[in-house]
């Protein structure tokens, strides 16, 4: 897997003359354009450039790249550092090299929804339904009963859901970054099933369902252990609107922490001693 970030094209150039057969699948779109050697198949893909579009309405990076480490402070000031690379975090000026004090981190605009189809018999549906911004819902998520599928949802606070005329109803609930129903348009002599499982067609329920998103995030915080001795560190260290970070994710080499984030945009670490954790942000 390759991440590409700040682009909506992608442009493959071939530098060498020993052909690679191959295809392509995640964010990628529609060929736009390409150039074939003289000789070659287009359709055989001897291509020596080719551009494709990229998705940016829904993605499938991972967690390191839907979250950027956008600054840390040192002692002598702000720089910028990589995300995924291991991060001293401390009070001092030792010789551990580059330590920082406070670390910033923007965190995702995605979310993530779990559809989780009914166990009765007649849940499922063979229907089509739609997510605005996002297009239909795959027919995995829906089409058996107890059938169960995660989407990520990308750009919106909201999650807009509608039954695209079928009177085949679908009966599931939602779990993961789910929060409120604020709206919901409901068919004529239709019934409205409220919060969770709930029903969406055009005749026997809802034909609209209006959620909105949490702003939750899973920060996964692990410690270096290549570091050694040095890695860890008492503490203590807080994020900014969260509160201390339990001493669990730092006080030893083998420390995994997953914490949950909630009602922030970037996560502010900061350090309140000169004794530095060596570790790295998911």
């Amino acid at each position: 897997d390759i991440t590409v970030c700040g682009r909506n094209t992608l442009d493959i150039h071939a530098k060498g003359k020993d052909a690679w057969s191959f295809s392509i699948s995640g964010d990628i779109g529609s060929l736009v354009d390409y150039t074939t050697v003289q000789g070659g198949q287009h359709t055989n893909q001897f291509d020596s450039w080719q551009r494709y579009t990229l998705k940016t309405d829904r993605k499938t990076a991972s967690a390191n790249s839907r979250r950027a480490l956008i600054s840390r402070e040192t002692t002598s000031g702000a720089r910028k550092v990589q995300s995924g690379r291991t991060q001293l975090l401390d009070t001092s000026s030792s010789s551990k090299g580059a330590p920082i004090s406070r670390l910033r981190k923007t965190l995702s605009s995605c979310h993530f929804i779990r559809f989780k189809t009914d166990s009765a018999s007649f849940a499922g549906s063979n229907g089509i339904f739609y997510i605005d911004g996002y297009g239909p819902v795959p027919s995995n998520c829906y089409s058996s009963s107890s059938a169960e599928c995660e989407l990520e949802i990308c750009g919106t606070d909201r999650l807009v859901l509608r039954a695209n005329t079928t009177s085949d109803a679908w009966y599931f609930s939602i779990e993961g970054d789910i929060g409120n129903l604020v709206y919901y348009d409901t068919a004529p002599g239709g019934s409205h099933y409220a919060p969770f499982p709930t029903g969406l067609d055009n005749d026997d329920f809802d034909v609209l369902q209006i959620y909105e998103l949490t702003n939750c995030y899973t920060v996964h915080i692990t410690t270096n252990s290549e570091w050694w001795s040095h890695a860890t560190s008492p503490g203590p260290f807080t994020i900014d609107g969260y509160g201390t970070v339990p001493s669990s994710c730092h006080s030893s080499v083998s420390a995994d922490c997953k914490l949950e984030i909630c009602g922030i945009d970037d996560l502010v670490l900061r350090a309140g001693v000169t004794d530095a954790w060596a570790f790295t942000i998911d």
